[in-house]
Formats: structure tokens, C-alpha cells, sequence
């Protein structure tokens, strides 16, 4: 009797990329607080509740978005790892949370026109189109694989 090797799926693969593109993310972040001398997250909650304090509750919708899309990165990184559709319903979710916060799921991608732009309002367009074309690939490839 024959066995069949099986490969994964293009589902799979594209899921697997993005909760690694997720757990990329979450690495660098911890990386460069720790480099910086910060305690990842901690710090950043406390410069949070300094800005509530300093400026008030209408500041909240503009912590917000951030504090959800890195709390929620951990849940797609692991649900995507996993090749859960879960991990795809989230990654909708999170779709204009990086928009709003200028994350992009492909976290090195924004050195790609650091200091690029001869102006800054070319800059501006450059990652703000750079930033669409991620988000809008991610998409695709998600939609693409949960179909098939």
C-alpha cells in the first residue's frame, strides 16, 4: 500500500505566514522596549495612564485601537499558527485597528521608505500606500485560501 505525502494547503500556508508575520511583530516590539530599557507593555500602559490623566477620557479613542490591536495580535498569531479560521475572522477584525494605528501586517515593511521621500508629503503617500497594499494582500491571500 502506497501512502500519499500530504502538502499543506494554500489556506494553511497563507494562515501560517501571517500568524508568522504576527509573532515577527510581536518579537520586535519586545525586542526594542527591552533595548530601549522598557518594560514591553507595562510602560507603555503606564504612559497611557498618564495621557488619561494629563488630557482626559477624550483621549481614550485614540489609546484605544492601539491597546486592542496589540492584545489581539497575540490571538491571531496562535489561532493563525494553528491554521484556524478563528485566526482569519480576527485578522478582518484587526484590518482597520492597522489602519488607524499605522501597523502594518508585515512589520519591517515601513523601513521600506523610511527617509526614502524626497518630501514629507511623499513619505506620508508612500507608507500610507505601502501600508494598503499590505493590508490589501493580506486580505486577498486570507479570502483566496478560505475559499479553497
Amino acid at each position: 500500500m502506497e501512502t500519499t505525502q500530504r502538502t499543506p494547503s494554500t489556506a494553511g500556508r497563507a494562515r501560517v505566514l501571517w500568524g508568522c508575520m504576527d509573532a515577527a511583530q510581536i518579537i520586535i516590539y519586545l525586542a526594542s522596549a527591552l533595548r530601549h530599557g522598557r518594560l514591553p507593555y507595562l510602560d507603555d500602559m503606564r504612559g497611557s495612564i498618564a495621557v488619561l490623566d494629563s488630557h482626559g477620557w477624550t483621549a481614550l479613542p485614540f489609546l484605544a485601537p492601539s491597546w486592542v490591536l496589540q492584545a489581539s495580535l497575540f490571538a491571531s498569531c496562535a489561532l493563525l499558527l494553528c491554521r484556524s479560521r478563528l485566526g482569519v475572522h480576527l485578522a478582518y477584525v484587526q484590518l482597520p485597528l492597522r489602519l488607524m494605528v499605522l501597523m502594518p501586517s508585515v512589520p519591517f515593511a515601513l523601513m521600506l521608505v523610511h527617509d526614502r521621500a524626497p518630501t514629507p508629503a511623499t513619505q506620508v503617500a508612500m507608507t500610507i500606500g505601502l501600508l494598503l497594499l499590505i493590508e490589501l494582500l493580506k486580505l486577498w491571500t486570507l479570502r483566496r485560501g478560505a475559499r479553497g
